[in-house]
């Protein structure tokens, strides 16, 4: 027999199905162990993760992907150490980091886990056994950390592995037995202690029995009614664990690739494949483009969601088999106006570009000032597609209406002081101003013809202005004769005061000289022609020219321009011309009586202190 390792010493061995136990005393020690490898694949039962699996033990091969942890490490898969930093990815907790592993400095507030001990920055150890409490199950005692010695009897987790009392010394006062509860069934004499009690927590003991002959016996054979089943047997795809690992199908010969179906839609994850039997959470088919979504999968239908439900790589509007019922109809705006008509529209998720709107209650896609929710205006189109235009729209804004005013005498001039109405298009009896000064009167308003009637008739605060229709000239009669003088004259239709019609007067500023007819005589010493036009009577004459006239004007006569008086004795030839002379230029009243023997200064005395 080969030398045992050290642990073995006083552990029963049982292997390849036959007993193999040792038992081993030592002066110093009574107690009795059974180490047990029941699937003889070197590893024993205790450090075995699956102690019926020969191909399962610490430090097998462990391949990755077959979902099982052949080397008893806790993965799938051997453990590797991507980042070189002496930590395996069963430990580190990021393997592609160097200088993140457990027991690295973890610099607070940088929000990273440097040390792999959950949390960031350097845990507190509080009572200084090496471990964080992170990791620590109880920091406040230094005997209990992760890997500490499991003492039995205490009910207290010693290495935190979540376990209470695993070591329990069980069984009677002669015995301590470490390995009893641990779910393996004693064979042999190691059930038997020599006490009639059995191991506390250990199950019965059963006899080397083999009933179906098939080399297990019953403690190792899971049932020893059926020689198929037995440790090591070919697992099949079925109910049955044919080679006692607790599992009905793991490693069956039989299974095939497979396809994990996390969301159970019936398909599976290409990147997921699986050597194992058929089950809810795999499936043939690996075609599903997102396993984690069971709304995608190539039987899907595409709806507009921002993915690709049915796995053809075309999403939403790209895909040709989107279905309607998940689209919108969106209708070209042609003016761009936010509003779309209802004849031309496309269905899509999204819309189709710059001109697409949601609404087709445009009732004018051509004219972007016609659209639902424009104001509506005076304008003579029906600007918010109520199918009411200006003044038969109620909602409309007024803009550009005009204030109307009542023309009760359809003379198309409204009255300033009637009611008014503002609207597009002035109502029937209503015009857009107020100029009639007269609204009773048709004949009356600003764009009348001002005629001779008394009336104001063009509503320009003036009654018959010269301009008047039907006026007549009017000449001033300054001296009041009843004649007046054509420079100065006025049109009026009726005769304004100072004016008359005739403009015959030949002096306005001269009462008594007026025309008058042919057989009237000019009676007024004046040296004018009093009736304007007929000649001057000979003693009006100023013959000589020396201002003096023969007849005496009265005091309060107007005389004609140059004549100074009357009285003149010698106005040359002619009535009063006398001696034969005709120096009637210096006869005349006040002239210088001349020593000549006439009568110079007309006094009737010749000579009289003559010069």
């Amino acid at each position: 027999m080969p030398l045992l390792r050290p642990e073995w010493h006083g552990r029963s061995l049982i292997g390849g199905g036959l007993l193999a136990g040792l038992m081993l005393f030592s002066s110093s020690c009574t107690v009795t162990t059974s180490v047990t490898d029941f699937d003889n694949d070197g590893s024993s039962d205790q450090d075995d993760c699956a102690p019926a699996d020969p191909m399962i033990y610490p430090g097998a091969e462990d391949p990755y992907g077959d979902e099982l942890d052949s080397n008893c490490d806790g993965v799938d898969g051997n453990s590797v150490d991507q980042d070189d930093d002496g930590y395996s990815n069963a430990i580190d907790c990021d393997d592609r980091n160097a200088n993140v592993h457990p027991g690295a400095e973890d610099p607070i507030g940088d929000q990273l886990d440097s040390n792999c001990d959950g949390i960031d920055g350097t845990a507190v150890d509080l009572d200084d056994d090496g471990f964080s409490s992170a990791v620590d199950c109880n920091d406040d005692d230094a005997s209990i950390y992760p890997g500490a010695e499991e003492l039995p009897d205490n009910n207290v987790d010693d290495n935190c592995d979540g376990q209470i009392d695993e070591n329990n010394s069980m069984g009677d006062d002669d015995d301590t037995v470490s390995l009893c509860g641990n779910g393996i069934v004693e064979l042999g004499e190691a059930c038997d202690d020599g006490n009639e009690e059995p191991f506390d927590g250990c199950l019965l003991c059963q006899q080397e029995i083999d009933a179906d002959g098939d080399g297990w016996y019953q403690g190792q054979d899971c049932n020893d009614e059926d020689p198929s089943i037995k440790p090591g047997a070919e697992e099949l795809c079925d109910s049955l664990d044919r080679n006692c690992d607790g599992d009905a199908q793991q490693g069956a010969v039989d299974a095939g690739t497979r396809y994990r179906d996390g969301d159970q839609d019936g398909f599976g994850d290409p990147n997921a494949a699986v050597l194992a039997c058929a089950s809810s959470d795999s499936v043939l088919d690996s075609s599903d483009c997102n396993d984690s979504n069971e709304t995608v999968h190539p039987s899907a239908t595409e709806q507009c969601d921002g993915i690709d439900n049915d796995c053809d790589e075309l999403i939403d509007d790209a895909d040709p088999s989107l279905s309607t019922s998940f689209t919108v109809r969106w209708f070209v705006d042609n003016d761009l106006d936010g509003f779309g008509s209802a004849g031309n529209h496309l269905d899509a998720c999204q819309p189709p570009g710059v001109g697409y709107q949601l609404s087709d209650t445009d009732c004018d896609d051509d004219n972007p000032a016609r659209s639902p929710g424009l104001i509506e205006i005076c304008d003579q189109i029906d600007n918010d597609c109520d199918q009411l235009t200006d003044d038969d729209d109620p909602s409309l804004s007024l803009i550009g209406a005009v204030t109307t005013y009542a023309d009760m005498d359809n003379d198309t001039y409204g009255d300033p002081s009637s009611g008014t109405i503002t609207a597009c298009t002035p109502p029937v009896g209503f015009v857009s101003n107020d100029q009639d000064c007269d609204d009773s009167n048709g004949s009356v308003n600003p764009g009348a013809t001002e005629v001779c009637d008394g009336l104001d008739n063009n509503c320009d605060s003036v009654v018959d202005p010269e301009t008047t229709v039907g006026a007549v000239p009017w000449y001033r009669d300054a001296d009041g004769d009843g004649y007046g003088k054509a420079d100065v004259s006025l049109l009026a239709c009726s005769q304004p005061t100072g004016y008359v019609s005739d403009d015959s007067d030949c002096d306005d500023l001269n009462p008594v000289r007026y025309p008058r007819t042919a057989f009237q005589q000019d009676n007024i010493c004046d040296g004018l022609s009093t009736y304007c036009g007929a000649g001057l009577t000979p003693d009006e004459l100023d013959d000589d020219g020396d201002g003096y006239i023969g007849c005496s004007p009265l005091a309060s006569s107007v005389v004609a321009p140059g004549i100074i008086g009357g009285g003149d004795c010698d106005d040359g030839p002619g009535a009063n011309w006398h001696n034969g002379t005709t120096n009637g230029l210096n006869r005349h009243p006040g002239a210088p009586e001349l020593c000549d023997y006439i009568d110079n200064d007309c006094d009737d005395v010749v000579d009289e202190g003559c010069e």
